[in-house]
């Protein structure tokens, strides 16, 4: 069963929860994540325990509709889209898909 678990940013602490998953699956897991919202470390780790089962998509792009200058909850809506993504996903064909999503 093949598994690809999306997430646009994660701290460090979870690549090797990542590599355990693909160790589970019999190296059927695939994490897909963004360049701009991890950090060089991170993507460096993905890397390592991960190789080729890690997708790194770039050129994200945001658009934001509101009062972007507020500190209020809730006063600015932001749509990200993500090249790449839906190609990537195509590729995989995966059999379960795991997206990550905080607004």
């Amino acid at each position: 069963m093949k598994i690809v678990w999306i997430s646009s940013w994660f701290g460090d602490y979870r690549v090797p929860v990542y590599d355990n998953l693909n160790k589970l699956s019999e190296q059927n897991f695939y994490i897909i994540c963004s360049e701009q919202e991890t950090s060089d470390l991170v993507r460096r780790k993905l890397h390592d325990k991960l190789g080729e089962h890690s997708i790194i998509l770039s050129n994200q792009k945001i658009f934001r509709i509101g009062n972007t200058s507020s500190d209020f909850a809730n006063s600015t809506l932001e749509l990200r889209w993500q090249r790449g993504l839906y190609s990537s996903l195509r590729r995989l064909k995966p059999d379960v898909t795991i997206v990550e999503g905080f607004g």
